[in-house]
């Protein structure tokens, strides 16, 4: 009987502790996986390390650039990794991106209205902000479907996260009466590139540019007839600007703008 009594305190003590250490583990990881709802334009300061969700609510579509890194226990910056998630908390990225001094531990995203989490990965405590801004784009879908950009306009648009990565912005400009015109470009992304294609097809032209996250730049375009030679005769014609994903990358995400003189 004795022997019976000693073995079931025995069970009865693993019980215990198996139980305090899944409570433990519960609470470990529970710790590890805050969420918190952050508002634009506020830096948020947090001294824990691991994975923290931040809830943002987008109320119109747009692009949001988002400011983060760690702060190590000397004080100075170091880099983390931030992801982009829907309502549901899925991944809109497949990995997630590394901020560092090389990119200003910066990323811009192009988002549509709806609910997000900016998810944090550190090594130490961080820093946290975010900033909204409003874009009403109007591109057309395709080539035949192109909107007119006017002389002297600047036409915002977006990449937003989450759509398929085939998809292009395309818009037309009418040279009346020219021999030249200037286009200048901005893109900003959460990291990938953007590819401008400029086609005007009476001047036999097309041009594509590769454009990284900062990028800013204007371009002289002049006539030139078909055999390549430029021409000091000015000539009606249309452009068509094709904005879209380079390698139909789909987690490339952003915004740009477009202004031709």
């Amino acid at each position: 009987m004795e022997k019976k009594k000693g073995l079931l305190r025995k069970c009865m003590v693993v019980l215990a502790m198996g139980m305090l250490m899944a409570m433990l583990c519960g609470m470990s990881a529970s710790a590890a996986t805050k969420t918190y709802s952050i508002k634009a334009g506020k830096l948020y300061a947090n001294p824990n390390s691991g994975t923290t969700y931040h809830k943002i609510t987008i109320k119109k579509a747009g692009y949001i650039g988002i400011q983060a890194y760690s702060v190590t226990s000397s004080g100075s910056k170091a880099s983390i990794q931030i992801g982009l998630l829907n309502s549901s908390k899925k991944p809109l990225e497949k990995y997630y991106r590394n901020l560092s001094s090389s990119s200003g531990y910066v990323a811009y995203y192009g988002v549509k209205k709806g609910t997000y989490y900016i998810a944090t990965k550190s090594n130490y405590g961080y820093r946290l902000k975010y900033a909204f801004g409003a874009i009403t784009e109007s591109s057309g879908s395709s080539k035949s479907s192109a909107k007119v950009i006017s002389q002297g306009v600047t036409r915002n648009g977006t990449v937003p996260i989450g759509e398929s990565g085939k998809k292009s912005d395309w818009y037309k400009i009418r040279i009346v009466n020219k021999s030249s015109f200037n286009l200048s470009v901005k893109t900003l992304t959460n990291g990938g590139d953007l590819v401008i294609q400029v086609q005007i097809p009476k001047w036999n032209l097309n041009k594509k540019y590769v454009c990284s996250s900062g990028d800013s730049w204007t371009r002289t375009y002049r006539i030139t007839n078909q055999s390549g030679a430029a021409t000091g005769s000015k000539i009606t014609a249309m452009a068509y600007i094709r904005v879209y994903r380079k390698s139909n990358y789909s987690a490339t995400s952003g915004a740009y703008s477009l202004k031709w003189t």
